[in-house]
């Protein structure tokens, strides 16, 4: 208000019967208002300008992504088994400006906090979201939604779908860390974190807690992931401490299925090439093995397509996604570090995987490809290249 509207204001005002001691309290006023600095009438309650723009607007309670899309998933989507669509397109015409959205928001981030890194995984985080959003369409995937894959923390806003064998000790050890449940310096297994201190995380119990929160999820190339269940767990010569059961049971299990009684030798001796030809064959889909957490696929396990991610992280860039994901919510009382015990296998390296899946039979990798090919196409994942031969040679 300036002082060609306060001299309006008191002609208005002289034309009506207005006691000299009101008038004067009004004049106190005004003149206290225009002598505020510009910056504080700007957020005063009563000024237009510090208005949310829409009456349903959660996002004021959330600073740090003021440019992010509030609407995150499709609620019809909310309950306990997997589909694929066939008939209907979840995003419709409205996907093309989430991600437009999308895209404005992040680069925002990055422009708040004035940092080289942020701006430049803003914008790795967009070239990720749009290969997802494009894959989606293409082939209308949806999945429902299970609340017992979401760990939450309230502290922080954080909603995190963890998948088995895609760094999720490493971020059960953060959540644990955020609750209290775990200090700082402790010296925790493995094992404790994966079993009994699990139980002390929260679950998302409600969708809608996603739209106030920071949501993420980590993807790897899924023939990797592979190669690291059998490494880990069902190669003869792995190091991890509880591998027997799984080869007593599994692993046997595989080996009468594909060879006759006289192939079967005493001491166990799965290859790889069997663990692939048995998880790919679909002839074994609902015999026990077929599906696991392990090996069970990224779009049923985190619904990429339904969830509306504010960070879609890699294993194999780990460290610099955890970075972001700690800058954006700004966790800085905690360190990102890798679980004491922990047995990798290092079957991201490209070297390891070519030598592993050169002795895999071509019909095996077409048929492992098919079945995971929506995972590599949302995650913007690349055959390994003694697998990608064999297949073009085919």
């Amino acid at each position: 208000m300036d002082f060609a509207s306060i001299k309006r204001l008191l002609v208005f005002l002289g034309s009506r019967k207005v006691t000299l001691l009101s008038l004067v309290i009004i004049l106190l006023l005004l003149t206290a208002y225009v002598g505020l600095p510009l910056t504080v009438r700007e957020h005063l309650p009563f000024n237009s300008k510090n208005k949310p723009s829409h009456p349903d607007d959660v996002r004021s309670r959330r600073g740090r992504f003021d440019d992010q899309p509030t609407t995150k998933l499709d609620p019809k989507f909310d309950d306990q088994h997997d589909q694929t669509a066939s008939d209907t397109d979840t995003y419709s015409s409205s996907s093309d400006a989430w991600l437009q959205s999308e895209e404005t928001g992040n680069a925002a981030v990055a422009d708040d906090e004035h940092d080289e890194f942020m701006t430049q995984q803003a914008e790795i985080q967009r070239q990720r979201k749009r290969t997802l959003r494009e894959t989606c369409n293409r082939y209308n995937i949806t999945s429902r939604i299970k609340h017992d894959h979401y760990f939450v923390d309230d502290k922080y806003d954080l909603v995190y779908c963890y998948i088995p064998k895609v760094a999720s000790t490493n971020w059960k050890l953060v959540f644990q860390k955020l609750a209290g449940v775990v200090g700082e310096h402790d010296n925790v297994s493995q094992f404790k974190i994966n079993r009994d201190l699990k139980k002390e995380l929260v679950k998302l119990t409600d969708t809608h807690q996603m739209e106030s929160s920071l949501t993420f999820m980590f993807a790897r190339n899924p023939f990797s992931r592979i190669l690291s269940v059998y490494r880990n767990k069902l190669e003869p010569n792995t190091t991890f401490e509880r591998a027997h059961g799984w080869q007593e049971d599994l692993g046997r299990r595989i080996i009468k299925t594909y060879r006759d009684k006289d192939e079967r030798h005493e001491k166990y001796d799965l290859t790889f090439s069997e663990f692939v030809h048995y998880i790919s064959d679909r002839s074994n889909k609902g015999k026990p093995g077929w599906q696991n957490i392990h090996w069970n696929e990224y779009y049923k396990w985190c619904s990429p397509c339904d969830v509306k991610y504010d960070v879609i992280g890699k294993l194999e860039t780990l460290h610099d996604d955890a970075k972001y994901i700690f800058k954006l919510a700004k966790i800085r009382d905690i360190e990102f570090e890798d679980p004491s015990g922990s047995s990798p296998t290092f079957s991201y390296q490209n070297d390891t995987l070519n030598r592993y899946f050169e002795d895999v039979p071509m019909g095996s990798i077409h048929d492992l490809y098919s079945r995971y090919q929506f995972d590599f196409e949302l995650f913007g994942y690349d055959l390994p290249k003694s697998a990608e031969a064999k297949l073009n040679a085919g």
